[in-house]
C-alpha cells in the first residue's frame, strides 16, 4: 500500500503521462480495484485506503478517458460503497465522488462503446448512493443543475440493450432510488424520467411482457410515488399519455403488476384534482377494477385485496367519487366478496371498503348500499382484526342506522331489525367492554337499543 501511495503522490496529470507511465498506471489501478474486492468493514485494507487518502487520488482518475482506468476506478467505488461502513463511505462523499460520477455521466464526448459502459456503471453507482438514505439521495439529486444527462444515460442503456428485461430492471431500480422517500425530491428534477417510465410500462408484447414484469411493477411503484406529489406530477403523467397504458395494465397476467398499478390509481384519486381523476374515469378505470372484483374467484388474492383497498381509499379520501363507484356497479360485487369470502385479509379489505362508503356516503347512497346487502357485510366486520377496521365498521353502521331513523317505514327504523337479523346486535353487545371500540359499542346500544345497553 505504501508503494501505491508513493506512486500516486508523484503522479503527473493524465494528459502528460508518457506511454510507459500510462501502462504502469493501468496496472496500479487494476491492483487497487482487485484489492477493493477484499474490503471488509473495519478491516486493514479499508482503513489503509482511508488513511492514505487513496480515495481522493483515485477520484482524479475519473477524468482519464482510458476505458480500463475508468472501469477500475468504478469497481473501486462500487466495492467501497457496498463493503465499507457509514464513516468509510462518507470518505467517498468528502472526496467529491458524486461530482466525479456526474462528470462521467454528463460527458457528451464519450461516445465510445466502452466508455458508454462506464457511463452506465456511473449512473448505477449514483443510484446506489441515493438508496442509502434520504440525505444521500438529496445529495445525488441536487448535485448539478439537473438530472437530464443522467436520465439520458439510462435512456440510452434501454435503447442499446441486448438483454432488455435485465437492463430495464437496472434502469427502474436506479430511477426508484432517486424518487422514493419522504419528503420527495423536487419534481422538476425528476420530470425527465417520465419518458423512460413510459417506455418501461409499455413492455407488453407477448414475447417480453411476462419476463419484463419486475421492471413494469417497479416502474408503476415509481409512478405512484411521483403521483403523490399532486397537481404538477400528475399533470406530467397525464401529458405523457400514461393513463391509457396504466389502465390497460390492470388486465396484466401478473398480480404484482396489477397491485402496483392499483397503487398508481390510488395516488391519482387521493392527490389528484377532479379534472385529473376524470382522465382515469375516461379511460374506464372503474370498469377494469370491476372486472377484477367480478372474477375474484379466479384471480390471486393479492390482486383482489389491492382492488378492495383502492375502493376503500377512494371513499375515504374522495367521498365525492362514491357516486362514480355506485354508477359503475362496484359495490354489489365487493359486498358479495365481503359476505362470501372466507375469513382473511381479502374479506377484511372488502368489508373495510363497504364501511368506508357507509361512513361518508349520502342518504341515497347508503340506502343503495343497504339494498345491496351492506348491513350483513358490515355486521360481519364488527369482529374483524385491527382497530381501524373495526372502528370503521362501527362508524359505518352508526351512519346507516341514522339514515334508517331519517327514513322510517310506518314509524319503524327497519335497518335496526336488519342489524339484528345479521347478527350485528350480538356482536355489538359482545364488545361493549372492549378497550378499543367499547365506547362506540355502548353509544350504538344507547342510541338504538337502550333496553339492551344494561343487559
Amino acid at each position: 500500500m505504501c508503494v501505491i501511495d508513493h506512486f500516486f503522490t508523484s503522479l503527473p496529470p493524465a494528459e502528460y503521462l508518457p506511454t510507459y507511465f500510462l501502462i504502469f498506471l493501468l496496472k496500479v489501478v487494476k491492483t487497487l480495484a482487485l484489492l477493493s474486492t477484499r474490503l471488509d468493514v473495519g478491516g486493514i485494507l479499508v482503513r489503509a485506503f482511508v488513511e492514505q487518502n487513496l480515495c481522493g487520488r483515485l477520484m482524479l482518475l475519473f477524468r482519464n478517458p482510458t476505458h480500463t482506468v475508468l472501469e477500475s476506478v468504478l469497481t473501486f467505488v462500487e466495492n467501497f460503497l457496498t463493503r465499507g461502513n457509514a464513516d468509510q463511505k462518507q470518505v467517498l462523499l468528502d472526496n467529491q465522488v458524486l461530482h466525479h460520477l456526474r462528470l462521467v455521466t454528463d460527458n457528451p464526448a464519450w461516445d465510445n462503446e466502452y466508455l458508454l459502459t462506464g457511463q452506465d456503471r456511473a449512473a448505477e453507482a449514483l443510484g446506489d448512493f441515493a438508496r442509502h438514505s434520504i440525505s444521500w439521495r438529496d445529495l445525488v439529486v441536487n448535485n448539478g443543475a439537473d438530472l437530464i444527462p443522467l436520465f439520458e444515460v439510462l435512456r440510452c442503456l434501454l435503447t442499446n440493450a441486448v438483454n432488455l428485461e435485465q437492463e430495464s430492471m437496472r434502469v427502474a431500480r436506479t430511477i426508484g432510488y432517486l424518487c422514493f422517500g419522504t419528503p420527495s425530491p423536487p419534481f422538476d428534477k425528476l420530470r425527465p424520467s417520465i419518458p423512460i417510465l413510459r417506455f418501461l410500462i409499455n413492455q407488453v408484447e407477448p414475447d417480453i411482457g411476462e419476463r419484463a414484469h419486475p421492471a413494469i411493477k417497479h416502474a408503476c411503484l415509481i409512478i405512484a410515488s411521483l403521483a403523490r406529489g399532486g397537481l404538477d406530477p400528475i399533470n406530467a403523467l397525464i401529458e405523457g399519455n400514461m393513463c391509457p397504458m396504466l389502465v390497460m395494465l390492470l388486465a396484466h397476467p401478473n398480480s404484482e403488476v396489477v397491485a402496483s398499478v392499483l397503487k398508481v390509481v390510488e395516488s391519482f384519486l387521493k392527490y389528484g384534482t377532479a379534472d385529473q381523476i376524470q382522465v382515469l374515469h375516461d379511460n374506464q378505470v372503474l370498469q377494469r377494477i370491476l372486472e377484477i372484483l367480478i372474477n375474484h374467484n379466479h384471480l390471486p388474492p393479492l390482486e383482489v385485496r389491492s382492488a378492495c383497498r383502492v375502493i376503500a381509499n377512494i371513499a375515504t379520501y374522495q367521498p365525492i367519487q362514491i357516486q362514480s363507484m355506485v354508477d359503475a356497479a362496484i359495490y354489489p360485487s365487493i359486498i358479495q366478496i365481503s359476505i362470501n369470502q372466507e375469513v382473511g385479509e381479502t374479506k377484511y379489505e372488502a368489508t373495510y371498503a363497504i364501511s368506508a362508503a357507509a361512513k361518508r356516503g349520502s342518504h341515497e347512497q347508503i340506502r343503495y348500499l343497504v339494498d345491496q346487502g351492506a348491513i350483513e357485510a358490515i355486521s360481519g366486520g364488527l369482529l374483524s382484526g385491527g382497530y381501524g377496521r373495526r372502528a370503521s365498521c362501527f362508524q359505518g353502521l352508526h351512519n346507516i342506522l341514522r339514515v334508517g331513523e331519517a327514513h322510517k317505514v310506518d314509524g319503524v327504523n327497519v335497518y335496526k331489525q336488519m342489524v339484528i337479523e345479521s347478527g350485528g346486535l350480538a356482536r355489538i353487545k359482545s364488545q361493549r367492554d372492549d378497550a378499543d371500540v367499547g365506547e362506540m359499542a355502548r353509544r350504538l346500544l344507547t342510541s338504538y337499543w337502550p333496553g339492551e345497553s344494561m343487559i
